[in-house]
């Protein structure tokens, strides 16, 4: 390996999407540049391996020997799975069946978390606007398919990284409506956690909810319609839905800025959140953030951000695995 740098296949792999890059990173994972990117859909595909082949047959160049994957689930001494797909991974069966000298499993949102204190200036915009952090803790969150949640906290020259499952946290009803939401859920998905409503299929849920509510409405099966819908205000039960989709994840961002004691600030990510970045101000996501009782004026003085860059995950990727095997 030359010491002065190290090139790498990254990937960063949802429920939905898998994207793919070379990536060229200097000692101690500094210095990241990406080529080579492609986004595919997994809707089709059996496992990550024919995700994977399709990547490796659309490079017009070698391979580089070292590869480090981050999915949208737990990782464990080299093995993985894709809990909205039911994809398993495994990192020494993947080094033998496609040549790759080193193969390393992250999860997606411990992979965000590692490049928290080094976001790149433009890659994020603010939603809570606080005083400049300290060098406490960084929870980052975020729905898409799933719900991600991680947290990254420096001691020195250290930086430990903390992946969690807290999306599949039970959801807890803050609302009437909210505890009607829930009621709703419960004959069809018995544990309705947090990812049950904070995702793209919770979006439905909420929405599919309101129009039963309200005796009045279509459904829609694609959260993606939803969204549009809200964003030019078309359909009053999708905008309703992505409201109460923000106030839910408002109170979630509070629950897990204090379970982190995320001083250092907290980061919304995922896919659903930068559709409708421009919605967040005029709900009361911020209000239901700082809506914890005797901790209010803690939560306040922590600022949130959504990041808009959509390759910092596989720039986290690269920097996590440089890191850790580039020693």
């Amino acid at each position: 390996m030359d010491n002065s740098h190290i090139d790498l296949i990254v990937a960063d792999i949802g429920g939905t999407n898998g994207r793919f890059a070379l990536a060229r990173c200097g000692a101690a994972g500094q210095g990241i540049s990406l080529r080579a990117i492609r986004d595919y859909r997994n809707a089709g595909l059996a496992a990550f391996d024919d995700l994977l082949a399709l990547y490796l047959a659309d490079l017009d160049e070698a391979r580089p020997q070292h590869a480090c994957f981050g999915i949208a689930g737990p990782v464990q001494s080299g093995h993985g799975r894709i809990t909205n797909l039911g994809w398993v991974l495994d990192a020494g069966q993947l080094q033998q069946r496609f040549g790759i000298a080193d193969v390393m499993l992250v999860n997606d949102f411990a992979a965000l978390a590692w490049m928290l204190p080094q976001l790149p200036a433009g890659a994020t915009t603010a939603v809570i606007d606080a005083p400049a952090p300290p060098a406490g803790p960084r929870s980052v969150i975020g729905p898409g398919t799933g719900f991600g949640v991680s947290l990254v906290v420096e001691s020195g020259c250290e930086r430990v990284v903390v992946s969690t499952e807290c999306g599949h946290m039970s959801f807890a009803p803050c609302t009437r409506m909210e505890r009607d939401l829930k009621a709703f859920l419960e004959p069809t998905l018995g544990h309705v956690s947090v990812e049950s409503l904070l995702s793209g299929a919770g979006l439905v849920r909420i929405h599919d909810f309101l129009i039963g509510h309200a005796a009045s409405g279509s459904s829609v099966a694609n959260p993606a319609d939803i969204t549009a819908a809200a964003l030019d205000d078309s359909t009053p039960s999708c905008t309703q839905a992505v409201q109460v989709f923000l106030s839910i994840m408002g109170s979630v961002a509070g629950d897990i800025a204090l379970a982190h004691g995320a001083t250092g600030g907290l980061f919304l990510a995922g896919g659903v959140l930068p559709r409708i970045a421009s919605l967040i101000p005029a709900s009361n996501f911020h209000e239901r953030f700082v809506d914890k009782g005797p901790m209010r004026d803690y939560l306040a003085g922590i600022p949130v951000r959504l990041i808009t860059e959509p390759y910092i995950a596989l720039q986290g990727v690269a920097a996590l695995y440089c890191s850790q095997r580039g020693r």
